[in-house]
């Protein structure tokens, strides 16, 4: 007795048109579903079914503009995935507070030994509008006082020198010290080294942190992956 395996094309290319329509949702700014159809070469109709079932579900939101951005749900399952899903639901708002008290581009990462890795962020206003390569992987000397100087810029296919020419400073202070978030860091981006304005950032991302810390004082199930 044979056993007929499904047609996995018809699973597959739902599964690509969601993944298509989250991919567009990170940048991208559509409003409408008419957007990600559009633009990610998806019928119209099957285009609405899946932003509305991702919206119902909270993997997309509204933003206060009206477009779409990744939503709370879509930012656990991947902060799960690095071991940091207590800091999804608090994250977003302690990550746009640092931005409007600084004006800079804040960020959460990991940080292992000379390495940072960036994940969400709040870009920044004007000149401090930092928006670093998606993964972006960070090299620098890394301080225990709660500051770092970042020289540069990595992917897996680039070198420093190939990414951008502008170096890139940051200020950060790490997260939960003994759960599961240990290597956890928040802190803003920065073109230029801070100099007069220097204490005022590293109070405001000690804060943070500090919100942070209170947020997921007790390890939370939705840590485990």
């Amino acid at each position: 007795m044979s056993i007929l395996m499904p047609d996995q094309t018809r699973y597959n290319k739902p599964i690509n048109q969601l993944l298509k329509v989250s991919e567009l949702a990170l940048s991208e700014s559509f409003k409408t579903a008419r957007g990600f159809a559009v633009k990610g070469n998806i019928p119209p109709s099957t285009g609405y079914r899946i932003v509305e079932a991702m919206e119902s579900r909270k993997f997309i939101t509204r933003d206060s503009s009206g477009s779409f951005v990744r939503g709370s749900e879509m930012l656990k399952v991947a902060l799960s995935a690095w071991g940091l899903g207590a800091l999804s639901l608090p994250c977003e708002p302690v990550l746009h507070q640092l931005h409007e008290e600084t004006d800079s581009t804040a960020f959460l990462g990991i940080r292992t030994d000379s390495k940072l890795l960036v994940g969400p962020i709040s870009p920044g206003n004007g000149a401090d509008h930092v928006v670093p390569p998606l993964n972006a992987v960070f090299e620098g000397l890394f301080d225990d006082d709660g500051t770092g100087l970042v020289v540069g810029a990595l992917t897996e296919d680039k070198a420093i020198s190939d990414i951008s020419e502008t170096t890139y400073y940051t200020m950060y202070s790490s997260i939960c010290d003994g759960l599961s978030q240990s290597q956890a860091v928040i802190g803003v981006l920065l073109t230029r080294p801070p100099s007069t304005n220097r204490n005022r950032l590293v109070d405001c991302v000690l804060a943070s942190s500090s919100r942070l810390k209170e947020s997921v004082s007790e390890p939370d199930s939705s840590d485990q992956v």
